[in-house]
């Protein structure tokens, strides 16, 4: 229950920065919250989340202006998405390497995902609305998921770091503090923007090219109100926190699995993941009902307000279409400028690999506890892990499909959203969570396709849902990820001839989703 309040009370202050970011408007100016009609401020008994807007009926008590039913929405989902994780965390025991949460060490892995999970309602909230993703919320995500590894228990960590697990971290640290220098480095050196010309939100497109940033009263028109599927929204989205509250609190609570050979099975015997772990990787019924159909509404309320069509529908594809002659010619500048990265990656990887005046010291300071069952160092690396392997999928994708089909393929906004889910919940839930992502929007497509024409939809909504079910599937991921590494390192071994050979076939799957999205975007939208 206090999960729920945060998130309602959460919501409440990402609703601020859901309309005050995009808008040019700070955050703690003016430190109340105001009507974007009237400005008069509004009364802390109005401001109650999701209550508070009820009880006015959408409207503004002063005014009476309508209020978007998006703010109790906004609060409601977050508190939905709050008492998600935390039961996929703390009762169930989601993700490997955080059992349950059964110690309090372990509250440090459910605040970086509860900030992930906050920054995403954000980001998703704005990409659905402008299309445009503020890295001013991914950075801080970011940030504080690196702030917050620092602390994580040793025990996620699994165990000792071997030879290629330091080099790969001190890769990883370095190329992120030289991505950390050249951006700053970047911003200091800019031109400063003169009276005439005044300072733009940090916002980098997420589908497209950066829009025209909404007036102060935009929020406040968008529709629905009061509308009737409005307040069913509201209602469901409560409903669904109540019950898996419900469902959770009856639930048995979890315990510390079994050794491996007491959950063995006699031979012959039925495979019950769910009968012989208390904390298997999908939970058995009714905990699992309730977690199943709070994603599928959060996928329903996505599909919906994708499908929504904006006035900035058309202006997005078009500016996209524009740029369509130099959008090769962008990545290849985007590649140059990612090359002192690669190569401080690399630099970092060679000096660890290969000399033990360099390997030794960095592979003591991994091991450094200044406080008993903490590793900040290591911990430092896998936060540096996470966020570039994450930004490298992106990258890979971007340039990758850029290159192949001719137009911007994947906005520097989802880039950064992978980079703050890399951070927060580590490289296996951010790519894991991009693979999902593809799959959930496709089918989001489908359903937003029946709403609305224009074949461009925002992908950092998708990514947002993908993490949280990357995070519900984690355990079944680690185990198959596991095979799949094991599998790849027999094959490079035994027989690299048969490595090749897959290679080729994921390569080939590659260039036949290119020609399917481009033949898909044909049939869609013959005219273009």
């Amino acid at each position: 229950m206090l999960i729920w309040l945060l998130g309602l009370a959460v919501g409440s202050f990402l609703n601020v920065v859901i309309y005050r970011l995009p808008a040019g408007l700070s955050i703690s100016r003016p430190a109340r919250s105001f009507c974007p009609i009237c400005t008069r401020p509004i009364a802390w008994y109005d401001n109650i989340p999701v209550l508070g807007w009820l009880l006015l009926r959408g409207r503004c008590r002063q005014c009476r202006a309508p209020i978007s039913a998006q703010y109790p929405i906004i609060e409601a989902a977050t508190a939905l998405v709050f008492v998600t994780i935390h039961h996929l965390l703390a009762g169930v025991g989601a993700q490997p390497g955080a059992d349950g949460l059964h110690c309090p060490q372990h509250a440090v892995v459910a605040a970086a995902w509860l900030l992930l999970a906050a920054a995403m309602v954000a980001c998703t909230a704005m990409d659905l609305l402008t299309y445009t993703v503020d890295t001013r919320v991914t950075d801080f995500a970011m940030f504080g998921g690196i702030a917050l590894y620092l602390f994580h228990p040793a025990d996620t960590f699994g165990s000792t770091p071997s030879a290629a697990d330091g080099a790969l971290s001190a890769a990883a640290v370095l190329m992120l503090l030289t991505s950390g220098g050249m951006l700053a480095a970047t911003v200091w050196f800019a031109p400063h923007p003169t009276d005439d010309q005044p300072p733009t939100t940090a916002a980098s497109p997420s589908s497209g090219p950066a829009l025209a940033q909404p007036t102060p009263g935009a929020a406040s028109n968008n529709k629905p109100t009061f509308a009737p599927v409005a307040v069913l929204s509201v209602v469901l989205l409560v409903g669904l926190s109540i019950w898996l509250i419900g469902e959770a609190m009856t639930a048995a609570p979890p315990t510390d699995p079994p050794p491996p050979a007491a959950r063995s099975l006699p031979t012959g015997a039925p495979s019950d993941p769910s009968a012989s772990d208390p904390r298997s990787p999908i939970p058995a019924p009714p905990l699992g009902v309730a977690l199943l159909a709070s994603l599928s509404a959060i996928f329903v309320l996505l599909a919906a307000a994708g499908g929504q069509s904006r006035e900035s529908d058309e202006s997005v594809h078009h500016a996209i279409e524009e740029e369509r002659d130099g959008a090769r010619r962008m990545v290849l500048r985007e590649l140059v400028w990612l090359a002192p990265i690669l190569a401080a990656g690399a630099l970092g990887w060679l000096l660890v690999s290969h000399s033990t005046a360099i390997a030794d010291p960095w592979r003591t300071a991994l091991a450094w506890q200044p406080i008993d069952g903490f590793l900040p160092v290591r911990g430092l690396g896998a936060a540096a892990i996470g966020v570039i392997a994450a930004t490298a999928a992106g990258w890979l994708l971007r340039i990758g499909f850029t290159l192949a089909l001719g137009r911007e393929a994947f906005g520097t906004g989802d880039i950064y959203i992978l980079a703050a889910a890399g951070a927060c919940a580590g490289w296996s839930i951010a790519l894991s969570g991009l693979l999902l992502a593809v799959g959930l929007a496709l089918a989001g497509w489908l359903v937003g396709s029946l709403l609305k024409k224009t074949a461009v939809i925002p992908f950092g909504p998708w990514l947002a849902l993908g993490f949280l079910a990357a995070l519900w599937l984690s355990r079944p991921i680690h185990a198959m990820g596991e095979v799949a590494a094991d599998t790849v390192a027999f094959l490079a071994r035994e027989d690299p001839a048969a490595l090749w050979r897959v290679s080729l076939i994921l390569l080939g799957g590659a260039v036949i989703a290119v020609v399917a999205a481009r033949l898909m975007r044909r049939l869609t939208s013959p005219s273009r």
